[in-house]
């Protein structure tokens, strides 16, 4: 009779035990559409969402990622760090309004934050966001496709693309959320990157630390204080990371991140503040 009530204990553990995994994702490879459903429906019926200048549907808040909750403000800020990269590309002599037929890649897309201002481009290019996120991508390809086109990806550092398939590969705040695996996903970005392309990253470094650590203002820099971790972190790093059971947070060296990047890419250049608080990178695949 013991065994068995012991028995029984044990199995109800074990499955709870599996089912708070597989809530938090810790059994997945992607974060899977409405992850705590046994079955789904994607309908055929569209929401009436509004719409942005660009004629395309804006996501709803729970779909935003942490973005402004402000649909003004939220197509805005997205429209300048838009804008900053173009100008940081057009520098290098690489200016999307002179290329036709090109490959663009936004990599960790969320809900089309940034690649919605892509739109004047899609006519004559073709353009893919990808994400780890389901939810993101099946709203995208509900409501953003056409113009664009949208896949799931996982974790792990791979992207069902061809060899040198893009022309302009560009990441805003998806390495300032990547941990162990940054390394290779920068050489899974560079395999699928053209011999003459670009790829435009945003990382949280030194500059970013100190702002952060001025700020009273800033909603990421009022968390960091209360942080004793950081304290004593931000003194002393290559790289430090916070927060991984839920998003990590990921802060680089800069001369450390230019080590990395070094034996595979060139470094064309390195623009605080292009992306909020964030520093833009520019590179190019070493051939």
């Amino acid at each position: 009779m013991f065994n068995k009530a012991r028995k029984k204990i044990s199995n109800i553990f074990r499955d709870k035990v599996k089912q708070t995994l597989r809530d938090n994702n810790f059994t997945n490879n992607y974060l899977p559409f409405n992850k705590t459903a046994g079955e789904y429906v994607i309908k055929k019926s569209f929401k009436d969402y509004p719409l942005c200048e660009f004629g395309l549907p804006i996501p709803p808040v729970d779909l935003r990622s942490g973005y402004e909750t402000d649909n003004k403000d939220y197509i805005e800020f997205a429209k300048q760090d838009v804008e900053n990269m173009n100008l940081i590309l057009s520098d290098s002599g690489f200016d999307l309004k002179d290329r036709k037929n090109k490959k663009i890649l936004d990599f960790g897309c969320g809900s089309g934050r940034m690649i919605r201002c892509m739109k004047p481009y899609s006519e004559t290019s073709e353009i893919w966001g990808t994400d780890v996120s389901a939810n993101h991508i099946y709203w995208n390809n509900k409501y953003l496709n056409p113009p664009f086109y949208f896949a799931t990806n996982t974790f792990n550092p791979h992207l069902p693309f061809e060899d040198k398939y893009f022309d302009l590969i560009y990441s805003g705040s998806v390495f300032t959320h990547i941990d162990n695996l940054f390394d290779s996903w920068l050489l899974e970005l560079k395999r699928i990157l053209s011999e003459n392309g670009r790829l435009y990253v945003t990382i949280h470094d030194n500059f970013t630390v100190n702002k952060l650590d001025k700020s009273t203002t800033i909603s990421l820099a009022k968390y960091l204080k209360t942080q004793p971790f950081f304290d004593e972190a931000k003194n002393d790093y290559d790289l430090f990371v916070m927060n991984r059971p839920k998003s990590p947070l990921v802060f680089f060296d800069l001369d450390y991140f230019k080590k990395l990047v070094k034996p595979v890419f060139e470094i064309i250049s390195v623009n605080k503040e292009s992306y909020g608080y964030q520093t833009g990178i520019l590179l190019k695949r070493k051939n």
